[in-house]
C-alpha cells in the first residue's frame, strides 16, 4: 500500500447555490418549461422576458426574474403611516414578495436537481454508479450529521433571517434597555443605556406632576443646564433638535438606546417612543416612568468587516415593554423552540422599513443634534454634560471606500434597489466629503439639514422645519442650527461661528446628491461577501486571508470489515479557522470536497491538474442527490457543506480562537487512485450566494 500527497494548487472559482434534497424530475427543456410544469401560480409573478432568457442553470438570476416592490413615498421612514393605504398596499406586496423569492428559490433548487437526475455520461463505470448508494450511507455512518448548511433549518422567513445573522455575528444578545448606566455582563460584553429627553429652548422638559395645579395635573417640566426650574407647558408643539427619522414623533421624548459591545460586534437597541408626526401631550406614555414603547429597532454590526444587519418589532400588534429584555431575533439558537416560537412574532417578517436606505453612512449610527452626542449641536460644556448622553455611540468615521455588507437573503431582496443604487459622493466644493461619508440616500438628506437647507432635495417636504424652535435657529439664542459648518469647524457650532456653506456651495453639493450617477468619483455604498482565501478587490474592499491549513492523508481498514465493497477508508484531515470579522462563534463557511475515482495508471505517472475535479464540479450544480451531503454525476461524488468536526446539524458552535478541526472519511477501494479537490466556500447570505474560494487545495491518494 503506497500513499501520495500533492501540493496545493490554486484555482481561480465563482459562487455557487445550494441544491435542494428531493424532486427526482425529468430532465426539463429549460428552467421557463420547469416552472410552468412545477409551479404554474408562480409564473405571473415573474418577468416574463427574463424567463425567457433564463433556459439554462448557469443563466438563473432570481434577482432579474422576480423584482421587489416599489417603495411608494418619497423618502424613507422609519415609521410607515399607519392607516395609510400605500402603506396597506405595499407590505401586502412585500409578503407576497417574499413568499414568492422563497417558492423561486425552491424552484431554482429543484431545477437544477431535475438536470443532475438525468445527466449521468452515458459512459459512467458501472460499478461507481451501484456503488452510489453504499458510498453515501458510509459517508453519513463514518461522519455523522456534520453536511449542513447554517441558517437552513426554517423556512419561516424571520427565523431564517436570524439564524442567518447569527451565523455571521455569533450569538445574538436579547434586545434591552431595561436597565440605565454601563455594566459588563457575564460573557465579557459591555452594555449601556440611556434615556433620551426633549431640549425646548435650550431647556430640558420632562413630564412630570405639577404639584402646583390642583390634583397635580401631569405637564412638562422645563429646567436649564443647571437644573433650574423655567416653566411648565402643557404641550410641546416645538423642539430644538427634531428628529429626521421619517414617519415619527419630530420632538418624541424618554425613548431609550442601548448599545451593547463585544469584540468587533456591536448592538444598538433603540426603544422609541412615537405616536407618529404630531405634538406632545401630557400622556403618561411620554413618562419616563412608563415602560411601553412603540418602535423596537435593532442594529449589528462588525465594525472591521463592515457587516450590517437590522430588525425591527413586528406591526401586528404587540405591545413593546422595556420592564424585562425582549427575546433575541431566533431566540437562542437552532433549538431554542420556545424562543423562536416568540421570536418569530416579535420581529417583522415583511422588511416594510428600508433601513439601508437611512442608515448608509458606512457605519450604522446617524448622528444627528436628536441622538443627544456630546459632539454634535451643543454650544459649550455645560450644555453637553447637562443634556447629552455623552459618547454613547463612540466616532469611528468610516470612509468611502471601507467594506459595508447588509446580511439577510430576504432582507437583501427585498431592498436589493436601495443596495445597487446606494452611491457614496463626493461634495464637489470640498466642505463635507472630506470627512463624512455622504450619499445620494439617507444620508444626503440628514446633511441638507446639518447645513440648514433642509426641504430643497427633490422628493424632500422638510417636514421637521415646522417642528424646530426659533431659538435652534442661528438667528435665535440657541444658535444650534445649521449643526455642521465646513472644515475646520465641522461639528463644533459654539462661538465664533463661520457663516454657513454658500447657496452656491449648497447647489453643486445638491446637484450631486440627486445625481450621483452623473459623477464619476461615486462609489457604490454597499460592497460584496469576500470568499474565503481572497484578497482585497473593488466588489468587497476586503479580503479575507483564512484558509485551511495541515492536511493529512491517512488510509485504514473499512472498520465494518474486510468483506465490504470497499475494503478501506481514507481518513482526510485539515484545519481551518474563520477569522473574518473576529468572531469567535462565527459559523458562515462550509467546504465542498470532490473525490474522483480511478484507475492506478500501469507507470504510477502523476496526474495533471485536469485530471483533478473541476471547480465546477466541485460546486455539484446539477449532480444528483444520493442523500446526506452527498452528490454525484455519475463519474465523481461532491460532499457539500461539511462543517468541522463535532459540529452536527443544528448545533451552535462554541466560540474559538484557534484552527478548528475537520476530518472526512470515506471508502475506498484497492488498486485504485483517489483525486481529491477541496474548495471553501462562504455563505454569503445575500443575493449573491455561496462565495467559493479561489485557493482550492488538491490531493491524491494511490492505495495499492
Amino acid at each position: 500500500m503506497r500513499l501520495l500527497l500533492c501540493s496545493l494548487i490554486a484555482f481561480a472559482a465563482a459562487g455557487s447555490c445550494a441544491l435542494a434534497q428531493d424532486a427526482k424530475l425529468m430532465r426539463p427543456k429549460s428552467f421557463a418549461d420547469f416552472v410552468r410544469q412545477t409551479a404554474p401560480d408562480l409564473i405571473r409573478h415573474l418577468d416574463a422576458a427574463a424567463l425567457e432568457r433564463t433556459n439554462s442553470q448557469a443563466l438563473i438570476n432570481e434577482g432579474e426574474l422576480l423584482k421587489a416592490p416599489r417603495y411608494p413615498f418619497a423618502r424613507p421612514m422609519s415609521q410607515l403611516p399607519e392607516g395609510d393605504s400605500r402603506t396597506l398596499e405595499y407590505v401586502n406586496q412585500l409578503s407576497i414578495f417574499l413568499e414568492q423569492h422563497q417558492k423561486l428559490g425552491q424552484i431554482t433548487d429543484q431545477f437544477r436537481l431535475a438536470v443532475g437526475s438525468s445527466s449521468r455520461p452515458l459512459n459512467a463505470a458501472p460499478d461507481f454508479l451501484g456503488r452510489g448508494d453504499y458510498f453515501s450511507s458510509k459517508v453519513n455512518r463514518w461522519n455523522g450529521n456534520i453536511f449542513w448548511a447554517p441558517a437552513s433549518k426554517e423556512t419561516d422567513i424571520n427565523l431564517r433571517y436570524a439564524d442567518e445573522v447569527r451565523a455571521v455575528f455569533g450569538p445574538i444578545p436579547p434586545f434591552d434597555v431595561t436597565t440605565l448606566g454601563r455594566f459588563v455582563r457575564s460573557d465579557g460584553s459591555v452594555i449601556e443605556t440611556r434615556a433620551t429627553y426633549v431640549e425646548v429652548d435650550g431647556n430640558r422638559a420632562e413630564l412630570k406632576p405639577n404639584s402646583s395645579k390642583s390634583g397635580s395635573p401631569l405637564e412638562y417640566e422645563h429646567r436649564d443646564k443647571n437644573g433650574v426650574f423655567v416653566n411648565w407647558t402643557a404641550t410641546i408643539d416645538k423642539c430644538d433638535k427634531p428628529s429626521l427619522a421619517g414617519g415619527v414623533t419630530p420632538c418624541g421624548t424618554a425613548s431609550r438606546l442601548s448599545r451593547i459591545e463585544k469584540g468587533n460586534v456591536e448592538w444598538i437597541a433603540l426603544a422609541r417612543k412615537t405616536h407618529g408626526p404630531e405634538i406632545l401631550r401630557p400622556e403618561k406614555y411620554w413618562s419616563e416612568n412608563d415602560n411601553s414603547y412603540a418602535l423596537l429597532g435593532y442594529i449589528g454590526f462588525n465594525q472591521v468587516s463592515g457587516e450590517l444587519a437590522f430588525f425591527d418589532g413586528s406591526y401586528e400588534g404587540i405591545k413593546f415593554d422595556w420592564s424585562t429584555p425582549t427575546v433575541a431575533p431566533g431566540g437562542g439558537g437552532y433549538n431554542d423552540t420556545a424562543g423562536r416560537t416568540l421570536a418569530s412574532k416579535t420581529y417583522d417578517a415583511t422588511f416594510r422599513v428600508d433601513c439601508a436606505a437611512c442608515h448608509d453612512n458606512k457605519e450604522p449610527r446617524i448622528i444627528t443634534p436628536y441622538i443627544k452626542q456630546a459632539r454634535v449641536g451643543y454650544r459649550d460644556k455645560d450644555e453637553a454634560a447637562a443634556f447629552s448622553l455623552g459618547d454613547l455611540l463612540p466616532e469611528r468615521t468610516r470612509n468611502s471606500k471601507t467594506p459595508y455588507r447588509v446580511v439577510g437573503t430576504d432582507y437583501t431582496a427585498a431592498h436589493r434597489g436601495t443596495l445597487d443604487g446606494d452611491l457614496t459622493i463626493v461634495d464637489p466644493a470640498r466642505n463635507c466629503t472630506s470627512c463624512h461619508g455622504l450619499t445620494n440616500n439617507g444620508t444626503g438628506r440628514f446633511a441638507s439639514d446639518a447645513v440648514g437647507r433642509l426641504g430643497s432635495i427633490a422628493g424632500d417636504s422638510g417636514l421637521e422645519n415646522s417642528f424646530r424652535t426659533d431659538w435652534a435657529l442661528r438667528t435665535g439664542a440657541g444658535k444650534i442650527h445649521p449643526w455642521m459648518y465646513a472644515e475646520p469647524q465641522g461639528n463644533d457650532v459654539s462661538d465664533p461661528q463661520p457663516a454657513p456653506i454658500s447657496d452656491a456651495d449648497w447647489d453643486k453639493l445638491r446637484a450631486v446628491i440627486e445625481n450621483a450617477d452623473g459623477d464619476s468619483r461615486s462609489l457604490k455604498t454597499y460592497t460584496d461577501a469576500p470568499t474565503p482565501e481572497s484578497t482585497m478587490d473593488e466588489a468587497t474592499r476586503i479580503g479575507d486571508p483564512s484558509g485551511p491549513q495541515n492536511f493529512a492523508v491517512g488510509i485504514e481498514d473499512n472498520p465494518d470489515g474486510s468483506s465490504e465493497l470497499s475494503p478501506k477508508r481514507i481518513r482526510l484531515d485539515w484545519t481551518y479557522i474563520n477569522s473574518f470579522g473576529g468572531v469567535p462563534e462565527r459559523d458562515d463557511v462550509r467546504f465542498n470536497v470532490a473525490i474522483h475515482e480511478v484507475g492506478i495508471p500501469s507507470d504510477g505517472a502523476e496526474p495533471a491538474s485536469g485530471d483533478f475535479p473541476s471547480i465546477e464540479q466541485t460546486k455539484a450544480l446539477g449532480f444528483s442527490d444520493l442523500g446526506g451531503g452527498v452528490f454525484t454525476d455519475g463519474t465523481i461524488f461532491v460532499l457539500r457543506d461539511m462543517s468541522f468536526q463535532g459540529h452536527m446539524r443544528w448545533i451552535n458552535p462554541a466560540p474559538t480562537l484557534t484552527p478548528r478541526q475537520y476530518r472526512l472519511y470515506f471508502p475506498a477501494s484497492l488498486n485504485k487512485r483517489y483525486l481529491i479537490r477541496v474548495a471553501a466556500k462562504r455563505f454569503g447570505f445575500d443575493q449573491g450566494g455561496e462565495r467559493v474560494s479561489a485557493a482550492d487545495h488538491l490531493l491524491k491518494v494511490d492505495i495499492k
